[in-house]
């Protein structure tokens, strides 16, 4: 500080006003060269992080105020029957994967997901801003059990529409299931990703999943209808 100031002075406007006011300015010299780069030379100024976060002052960058904006635009909920006809559009529309006619998805959707024996949960995300029913992304996940740690949820499929990506829709789709999984008692939560579906993967071991291939030796491998029939010489419905 200058010669001659004491910021512990007694007097009006001494220990308490004074002594207040070089402790706040000293926090803030330090918030902010806690952003400046080592070894620079201190510079009064605000500072984000480079993760697009707060600044010194604890005001939000521009880019995480947009992602907090979506976020509340953003609704996830679970998947009602009428629901079907859109996210068969979407499944049908997609270009990572070949899909088959959206009636005939239309119509394994509604009779797996909301029929007498539903056999998996969807949960969607829908944009507010967004012409009804404005789904723009969903995640289909199923119970299972592993031998060794009993009740689990699998993933079967996870996609956020490309305009929307980037946006931390999936993440909050990805958290949703996470929810169920502890409300259903379940120990952890499978998904088997093509190795095309970068996006995909790279959404996973953001949140801490492991590569059980690369890591465990663990191989993935299914059984056609037609194997099916094959080895138990009956027609499988």
């Amino acid at each position: 500080g200058s010669a001659g100031w004491r910021p512990w002075a007694s007097g009006p406007g001494g220990a308490c006003a004074v002594g207040a006011s070089w402790r706040r300015r000293r926090r803030r010299r330090v918030a902010a060269s806690a952003c400046a780069p080592r070894g620079s030379r201190f510079v009064r100024r605000s500072c984000t992080s480079a993760s697009g976060g707060a600044d010194a002052r604890g005001k939000l960058s521009p880019r995480l105020r947009t992602l907090t904006a979506r976020a509340k635009m953003t609704k996830i909920r679970t998947a009602r029957v009428e629901d079907c006809n859109k996210l068969a559009e979407i499944m049908r529309d997609r270009s990572d994967i070949a899909f088959t006619d959206a009636d005939v998805i239309t119509s394994r959707l509604q009779k797996n997901g909301f029929g007498e024996d539903p056999v998996f949960t969807c949960f969607v995300a829908e944009d507010d801003a967004t012409a009804d029913p404005g789904i723009i992304g969903y995640v289909i996940f199923s119970r299972i059990y592993s031998s060794w740690e009993g009740k689990s949820l699998r993933i079967g499929d996870l996609y956020v529409a490309q305009d929307h990506r980037r946006k931390g829709i999936g993440t909050q789709l990805l958290r949703r299931v996470m929810k169920e999984c502890e409300a259903q008692g379940c120990r952890r939560i499978d998904c088997c990703p093509q190795l095309v579906n970068k996006d995909l993967i790279s959404l996973l071991k953001k949140h801490g999943a492991r590569d059980m291939t690369s890591e465990d030796g663990w191989s993935y491998y299914q059984l056609s209808q037609q194997d099916m029939q094959k080895l138990a010489g009956i027609d499988v419905k």
